[in-house]
């Protein structure tokens, strides 16, 4: 083994039958604290190594994860990257003791080319949504069950924490943030969007719980999706997706939240949104609920992606490795919030 390997890996990448010559850290865009590295190897495309902290998956979910990604994968779905496994047949490695550096769940897998977009062509659009659709049915594959959506609850209790006087969420918000010690780039557009949401008309959060009540009863098609798909997941080279990234969040779902969170992320225009949408239908038919549903959770989520960051900067006090990547978030998700809160 390379002496370029970095010793807190020397324990690691020997559990896969690959001879290894080089390895690279990878800066993260995400917000999960998983760690990357790129590994090259001799007689192999370069891999992706990658590390969950012990309390963000478990073992279980993890190889669940595993399954339909592999499945996807063989399914013609090259642009998800595939678990690769260890001599004893599985594809996780659990390393310990708690509280080490290698602590946590591992996974290395072929590294998937491409560089995230900030603004998408046609083209782009076409090959993402289609690309999409075609793991949609290979996930479906994997498991398929037909129901209500299992996350309609979580909505409607979130949903919840903004019906004033009833929650004191955001007073209690407004308050931390005149004495906690959160990040100065973080704490005006916090306070920006703590307004913002206690402008927010009433009226208007009782008819998206209205709305979403009505699906309740609604059987969907239900199976693995993403569930966290957003616009920085996607890599592209030229015009085509050449890579998926980042399945940490997958749940057995509707499609609606991964059309519904990565249309709103991309930030498409109507145009787009059309090409988008009927893009992926043309290859896997959304059905007039799945449809509805996508409408619905696209206006809670300009609400609630704002809520979540407040919930975890500030009443949490939670950190994240990329304070840039937060202040742009940040600032994405008061610009949408500014149209609902002159409603």
């Amino acid at each position: 083994m390379s002496s370029s390997i970095p010793v807190d890996l020397s324990t690691i990448l020997p559990r896969w039958p690959v001879a290894v010559s080089d390895v690279s850290p990878i800066q993260s865009n995400g917000f999960s604290g998983a760690q990357i590295w790129k590994i090259n190897a001799h007689q192999t495309q370069p891999l992706c190594l990658k590390h969950y902290r012990s309390d963000s998956l478990s073992v279980n979910l993890l190889d669940g994860i595993h399954r339909v990604l592999i499945h996807a994968f063989n399914e013609g779905c090259e642009f998800v990257a595939k678990p690769m496994r260890l001599e004893d047949g599985f594809t996780t490695v659990v390393a310990g003791p708690p509280g080490s550096p290698t602590a946590g769940l591992w996974e290395l897998s072929n590294w998937v080319p491409g560089t995230a977009a900030c603004s998408f062509n046609d083209p782009q659009i076409k090959s993402a949504f289609a690309s999409i659709a075609q793991f949609h049915k290979a996930a479906a594959q994997v498991n398929l069950a037909f129901g209500p959506s299992p996350n309609l609850d979580l909505r409607q209790t979130q949903l919840s924490k903004l019906v004033r006087p009833d929650s004191p969420m955001l007073d209690q918000a407004s308050d931390k943030l005149k004495n906690s010690s959160i990040d100065d780039t973080l704490r005006g557009p916090l306070r920006t969007i703590v307004d913002l949401l206690q402008r927010v008309p009433q009226a208007h959060i009782a008819s998206l719980r209205a709305r979403l009540s009505e699906f309740a009863t609604e059987d969907l098609p239900l199976h693995p999706v993403v569930r966290d798909l957003r616009a920085e997941h996607l890599l592209f080279t030229g015009d085509q997706l050449t890579g998926l990234v980042d399945f940490d969040a997958m749940q057995m779902d509707s499609v609606a939240y991964d059309l519904s969170r990565l249309t709103s992320s991309m930030r498409l225009n109507e145009s787009q949104l059309h090409l988008a949408l009927s893009t992926y239908h043309a290859a896997r038919p959304i059905q007039a609920a799945e449809a509805s549903l996508i409408q619905l959770l696209t206006s809670i989520s300009r609400l609630l992606a704002p809520l979540s960051w407040v919930n975890w900067l500030v009443l949490e006090q939670r950190s994240f490795g990329n304070i840039a990547a937060v202040e742009r978030r940040l600032k994405e998700v008061a610009d949408d919030l500014e149209g609902i809160s002159k409603l």
